[in-house]
């Protein structure tokens, strides 16, 4: 029996799949054809065999990813045969993640895939773009299904998450949103979307777990998810009180939650000293969004740092900083990545290293 088979009998006593969502592969035969005679194949879709070529792309189905669609009057967006079912949509996330996000770096799985211009290495953007385009496709088939409380559904929107949380994180520690800010954009717009549907999907599945007629999944990483939210939150006119009293029960006194509210309380204080001391805390995802939020923290503390020297009732012999001391105080990786912030802030660093002190 082979896979397909297996997969529709899967589906046959599911019956609102089965009328629903009929394409049981990552990409319907028609809509690679249609994007193969437009030019507008990706290039991690491209049959590396037949296309040596780069303007002469031809498509290798099992590389071929549904591609995110927007919604308009003349489309027909729930169309069945265009539609994946859950197990088909993690699937692809599957493979999204294990073939195409580590591409760069797995030598192997590199080999199977096309390169245009014979290069090296595939770009931060090549990956990402493609990716993220991907999964929101994904998550389009999710709520043309409306899947709210199922478990293929809440996964794969955690781990997109995850996903958009590493992309920015990425573009700040290197140079690769470097004149790509509308990329950079796109991910954090993206990730609040989907934070904003895993709390409304733990919300439902709260209000109707007891509700023999649903087939509900109730997450072990509510206080995850919602933590990430609170922080991502501090920039947007958004109401955090709001946010908080919707916390679904079970995650209300989660280590993350109680995590997120202390990072909370530190970045609306501006109380500096105890967000850089949480960030040293802070488990690897929370510290990237919470590295959103590092300039202007340093900033803030500068300022205070400033600010306390010329007053003239404080003691300034204890404001008075090496720079090892700052550079470790504020979380630099290394005195030259100091000296770029100083200068950026208008802090005379022309002395800096060669007096040892910092006296400003």
């Amino acid at each position: 029996m082979n896979e397909k088979t297996i997969l529709m009998k899967s589906l046959d006593n599911v019956s609102y799949q089965t009328s629903k969502a009929k394409l049981l592969t990552m990409c319907s035969e028609k809509e690679m054809f249609e994007r193969e005679e437009q030019m507008d194949l990706n290039i991690f879709e491209v049959d590396p065999l037949i296309s040596p070529d780069y303007m002469n792309k031809r498509v290798k189905k099992e590389f071929a990813v549904k591609r995110y669609t927007r919604s308009a009057a003349e489309k027909i967006m729930d169309n069945p045969d265009n539609i994946r079912p859950p197990e088909v949509l993690t699937k692809t996330l599957n493979y999204l993640l294990n073939e195409i996000v580590d591409i760069d770096t797995e030598k192997e799985i590199s080999r199977r895939h096309f390169k245009k211009d014979s290069q090296e290495n595939y770009t931060f953007t090549d990956i990402t773009l493609f990716v993220e385009d991907r999964f929101r496709s994904i998550k389009q088939d999710f709520v043309i299904l409306d899947l709210k409380g199922n478990k293929d559904c809440i996964i794969c929107h955690e781990k997109i998450a995850r996903f958009l949380i590493l992309c920015l994180n990425e573009g700040l520690d290197h140079d690769a949103f470097v004149g790509l800010q509308s990329l950079f954009k796109l991910f954090y717009q993206q990730l609040n979307a989907t934070l904003t549907s895993l709390r409304e999907f733990y919300e439902y599945v709260e209000q109707n777990v007891g509700d023999s007629s649903h087939s509900l999944y109730e997450s072990e990483n509510i206080g995850e998810f919602v933590a990430y939210s609170i922080i991502l939150s501090f920039t947007e006119n958004f109401d955090l009180i709001s946010m908080l009293n919707k916390i679904p029960k079970r995650a209300k006194f989660s280590k993350k939650i109680k995590f997120a509210k202390k990072v909370a309380r530190a970045f609306l204080a501006k109380e500096y000293i105890t967000y850089f001391k949480l960030l040293k805390e802070a488990d690897y995802l929370t510290a990237c969004l919470m590295s959103l939020y590092l300039k202007e923290m340093r900033i803030s503390g500068l300022e205070t740092i400033r600010c306390r020297r010329n007053s003239d009732n404080i003691d300034k012999t204890s404001f008075k900083f090496t720079v090892n001391e700052l550079t470790d105080f504020f979380l630099f990786e290394d005195y030259e990545e100091l000296d770029k912030f100083l200068d950026w802030y208008g802090v005379d660093t022309d002395n800096l290293f060669e007096n040892e002190d910092y006296d400003r």
